[in-house]
């Protein structure tokens, strides 16, 4: 009257193994299913965040041949070089931009901002040494444990997919050149 053929295995040992089985392989379909989510979740966030990133590289580089022209007074490239310093500040807050509470840019360091601000007397990305008269404060990549490993997400029982780039190597040079512009 219930529907159910096999209410405990010892009805039918062998067809209990079948739906035990059967089970089993539901759940790692159910745990597959919410990783590939997470996965796509992931790399739509950053490809969303990258867009957002190239608009800012594409504005710093028209205020950079802008300032170029030997027509521009000292106070206009002064303008331009606070405009770029704000375009700066925003590339570094793409770069430590957190998907599901965790840091994108990272690597492993899911809880450490990929760049974070130093001091004035920090070298800058991307020089030797410090500009002279220079007293903005610079973006560092965080280079602790883990910043270089890339986050894999498991799809199926023996395939992963890389969701993830760390900070320094997708946009390190942009910040560096921003902070070098401005």
């Amino acid at each position: 009257s219930s529907g159910i053929k096999i209410a405990k295995p010892s009805d039918d040992p062998a067809r209990s193994a079948t739906i035990s089985t059967l089970q089993n392989t539901l759940g790692r379909i159910a745990r597959h299913s919410q990783r590939i989510d997470y996965g796509v979740g992931m790399l739509e966030h950053q490809e969303s965040t990258l867009n957002s990133a190239n608009d800012i590289i594409i504005r710093i580089k028209e205020i950079g041949t802008q300032a170029a022209n030997e027509t521009v007074s000292s106070q206009t490239r002064a303008q331009m070089a606070e405009e770029v310093w704000r375009l700066r500040d925003q590339l570094a807050a793409l770069a430590n931009t957190k998907y599901q509470g965790s840091f994108v840019y990272g690597a492993a360091d899911d809880g450490v901002p990929a760049f974070d601000l130093h001091d004035p007397t920090t070298i800058p990305i991307g020089q030797t040494v410090p500009a002279a008269g220079d007293s903005a404060t610079r973006y560092q990549w965080h280079s602790g444990s883990g910043s270089q490993t890339t986050r894999m997400v498991q799809i199926t029982d023996d395939q992963q997919v890389r969701v993830n780039t760390p900070g320094d190597r997708v946009f390190a040079r942009a910040i560096g050149a921003a902070e070098i512009l401005g």
